[in-house]
């Protein structure tokens, strides 16, 4: 019997292990092993060996068949686009991508929720996110010291080089969006806090999760606080959020002054950074950066596509082809017949905002199924805050969770693709938080869920 109980134990443990470093390496776009045109991502093999061993141990399941509809609209996009592709088997192969999204980083984080808990999965959600951002952390003061880290991209130049903070992701700009919603989520967390709450959130611990976000020196890291402002000042705005959370708008004052001065001295503290780093937008204008101009000009090319093609797109990946295409031969209908297909062939032509991808990619078809997903992922946390019968402490992890989810969605639009490991691992996790909670409430007969 000792002995059964040891085998579990250590079975159970490894799981542990294993479900860590899934969620350690969720953001490692650089950690993968190339075998001449083939390359294995660490992330997505790690996905896969969590489903099979969830599949093969009878523990998989699809919890909310309503999400599962939302995404079969999805795929259906996906798959109609490739009729419209210059590129079929590329586009289908995007479908590929989309189906690992789902099933790896979406439908596993919500798996494994259920079978070992929402507060254990949080808890090791969280210390990933510690471990990759204490990495990034690294890689930006080491540069004062002229370590450079083997992973670092891009660089500041000056009288002392500057590596921004990226941890394993392609660049800062990335790192920024995977650090977001942990930084929002605490930071809505500590707003909702109250003096009788234990145990309490501590603000070193909310400082060094900023820190955490602001070593990438982003510019999208940093308009993300104005995301947050903006949003959380909306909530306010309704009577319904307000009577549950009635502290959050003052508590917000406070905070937006906090951050504005700690910004500014960190500015004073730092000068050399802020002026390589966020000084040149209000130098040369926002509008006028060449950042800014580059990003613009996709956003232009992916407008004309939809325009070309507004039902069904090009398909998933086509859009880089297309426009690769376009620019070197005039005509996007040339086969590319013993030329190297890659993904750095195509890379600079990527698509800037999600929006304008799907829209490109997918045409009106696409872009319906997308907000279906959002207003079905809206309701569900909707109707679980405004239940009278859930506790308060877990509407506000619920809440907070929200909001992350949201401000990650506008944040992608920001120089970010569309299926992002950490992106659909975070949405797995808040979904699988919320379900976990109805669910739970549901068998204690408090929660009926609203027709």
């Amino acid at each position: 019997m000792s002995a059964c109980f040891t085998i579990q134990q250590r079975a159970k443990n490894l799981w542990i292990v294993l479900v860590f470093l899934y969620f350690l390496t969720s953001c490692g776009d650089l950690l993968e092993v190339n075998a001449g045109p083939i390359s294995v991502k660490f992330p997505r093999l790690l996905a896969v060996s969590l489903f099979i061993l969830l599949l093969f141990s009878n523990r998989f399941r699809v919890y909310e068949k309503k999400l599962f509809f939302a995404f079969l609209w999805i795929l259906s996009a996906c798959v109609v686009s490739a009729f419209f592709s210059c590129n079929a088997w590329r586009t289908l192969a995007g479908c590929g991508a989309s189906i690992l999204a789902y099933v790896g980083f979406f439908l596993v984080p919500i798996n494994l929720i259920f079978l070992f808990g929402r507060a254990r999965i949080l808890q090791l959600y969280w210390l990933s996110f510690v471990c990759v951002g204490l990495h990034a952390l690294m890689q930006f003061f080491l540069s004062f010291f002229g370590i450079r880290d083997p992973f670092v991209a891009q660089i500041l130049g000056g009288e002392i080089l500057i590596f921004r903070g990226q941890s394993w992701t392609y660049e800062p700009t990335f790192y920024a969006l995977f650090a977001t919603p942990f930084v929002v989520f605490l930071n809505t967390r500590f707003l909702l806090s109250s003096s009788e709450e234990t145990p309490k959130i501590p603000l070193w611990k909310v400082l060094g999760s900023n820190a955490l976000l602001l070593c990438s020196t982003s510019t999208g890291g940093f308009f993300s606080y104005f995301v947050f402002f903006a949003l959380c000042f909306a909530f306010t705005l309704s009577c319904a959020y307000r009577r549950l959370f009635p502290l959050l708008r003052k508590r917000l004052v406070c905070f937006v002054l906090g951050f504005a001065t700690a910004f500014a001295l960190l500015g004073i503290l730092c000068w050399e950074v802020f002026l390589r780093s966020f000084y040149k937008f209000f130098h040369m204008g926002f509008f006028a950066h060449w950042s800014f101009l580059e990003r613009w000009d996709k956003v232009v090319e992916g407008w004309k596509i939809f325009c070309r093609y507004p039902f069904f797109g090009v398909g998933l990946r086509g859009v880089e082809q297309y426009l690769y295409l376009q620019a070197h031969f005039n005509d996007p209908s040339v086969q590319l017949y013993g030329r190297l297909e890659t993904r750095d062939t195509f890379l600079v032509y990527s698509s800037s905002t999600v929006l304008m991808e799907i829209l490109a990619s997918l045409g009106v078809f696409g872009l319906c199924a997308f907000i279906a997903l959002g207003i079905l992922v809206w309701n569900m946390f909707s109707a679980l805050l405004k239940s009278a019968l859930i506790p308060a402490e877990e509407k506000k992890t619920l809440f907070s969770l929200f909001m992350s989810v949201l401000v990650m969605g506008v944040c992608m639009q920001f120089n970010q693709e569309l299926f992002r490991n950490y992106v659909w691992i975070h949405m797995g996790i808040s979904l699988g938080y919320l379900l976990n909670v109805r669910s739970e409430f549901q068998q204690a007969g408090a929660y009926q869920q609203p027709s």
